[in-house]
């Protein structure tokens, strides 16, 4: 799911046509404004749902591994949940249990 600007969750789809040759057009757009948002931040933890190609969270690490490697050295972890069926608060509340249990920074 993402956010739009008044802080709605819209799901992530995959296009249909990808075969697994570089990055979707529309789908690099979406990671590279989300790359911007998340630039400034000291760690990040990408939670995401989904196997195979369809894993959108899945997908953007990796391309954030070969295009922002930067960006991709403060990824924490990846969590597989069933974000889907959460609602924002259940959200985080899974990422704030996540940094109680593995905390880095002091933040």
């Amino acid at each position: 799911k993402a956010l739009d600007d008044k802080g709605k969750h819209h799901h992530v789809k995959q296009a249909q046509h990808h075969k697994g040759h570089g990055v979707d057009p529309d789908e690099k757009v979406f990671f590279e404004s989300i790359t911007k948002a998340i630039r400034p931040a000291s760690e990040v933890l990408v939670m995401g749902h989904g196997s195979g190609k369809s894993n959108t969270s899945h997908n953007f690490v990796s391309y954030l591994r070969e295009k922002h490697q930067d960006v991709a050295k403060k990824i924490v972890a990846e969590l597989n949940s069933d974000i889907e069926r959460m609602s924002e608060n259940e959200v985080l509340a899974q990422a704030r249990n996540w940094f109680d249990a593995h905390h880095k920074t002091g933040l």
